[in-house]
């Protein structure tokens, strides 16, 4: 595929995007969703809400580049398959804390 100038930048930017969702879900994994807020209480992981918006951004971002209807089937199974995988780590986390 040929991109232009606009299209290469929007490219790298989901690159970027991709790479912060990686460190994002480290985190999530290494801390677990559930962390020790100010006061002891177990609260939410912050990067979980940071994780949405990255999400969402790649999203558009991806969408924006009008890609082929091959590479954008791949970008979904992609994201079927990371937000199963959360939704495992979530269930798993729950069933810790009862």
């Amino acid at each position: 595929m040929d991109f232009s100038t606009a299209e290469r930048e929007t490219l790298l930017e989901a690159c970027r995007t991709l790479d912060r969702i990686d460190n994002l879900t480290a985190a999530i994994d290494r801390d677990g969703t559930m962390i020790p807020g100010s006061k002891e209480q177990m609260i939410l992981h912050p990067a979980i809400g940071e994780l949405r918006q990255q999400q969402a951004s790649y999203v558009r971002l991806v969408a924006s580049l009008n890609l082929p209807e091959d590479v954008a089937a791949t970008n979904e199974f992609r994201q079927k398959r990371a937000k199963a995988g959360a939704q495992g780590r979530w269930d798993r986390d729950l069933r810790a804390v009862n």
